[in-house]
């Protein structure tokens, strides 16, 4: 078993050999084909990515010379540097404009209406000394009754300032009683 698998190590091994002398062809060529290719003026070059003999590392290197031979003159840089500032300001205030219009659109009436509900939500409280309401119903009708000192109720205030006393009645809804607070 020792036999055979010393074998395979050697297979192996002389496997590993021939992988790297033909690594070190394909990289030898590519880098002789790269320095031609850099030799040439700059619209040539262009075609050299289609060329099957250059390695990936190589037709990086191609392309990174070819930014560098292809960049603008330094005055275009400025002007495209002004314009292009000018861009960012007009989408500053294109994204300025869209949050004041998403402020007037959802978030304003969001808080008038929590504003409102918030004025609208009850206080309970408890009654200190007994006294004499009219309950108007959820039916209808007006009901002339004594609360007793303790009761808690729930107390909103009206926009006309006047009071407001809420009693639940099971499965029927508020009762309702205008009050006087001192």
């Amino acid at each position: 078993m020792t036999g055979r698998r010393a074998q395979l190590r050697a297979k192996f091994r002389d496997a590993q050999a021939r992988f790297a002398k033909a690594n070190s062809k394909v990289a030898k060529l590519s880098q002789t084909r790269l320095s031609e290719w850099l030799n040439r003026p700059a619209a040539e070059r262009l075609k050299a990515f289609e060329d099957p003999d250059l390695s990936i590392a190589d037709r990086q290197k191609l392309r990174k010379s070819l930014r560098v031979d292809m960049r603008a003159p330094l005055f275009w840089s400025l002007n495209w540097r002004v314009s292009n500032a000018m861009r960012a300001l007009r989408w500053w205030g294109l994204r300025r404009s869209v949050v004041i219009f998403y402020g007037f659109v959802i978030v304003t009436p969001l808080g008038a209406a929590g504003y409102l509900s918030w004025l609208n939500t009850a206080r309970t409280i408890a009654i200190p000394n007994g006294i004499s309401v009219e309950w108007r119903m959820p039916t209808g009708e007006v009901v002339q009754q004594r609360i007793a000192p303790g009761t808690r109720l729930d107390l909103i205030k009206n926009f006309d300032g006047s009071f407001l006393l809420r009693n639940w009645i099971p499965n029927q809804g508020y009762a309702t009683a205008k009050v006087a607070v001192e």
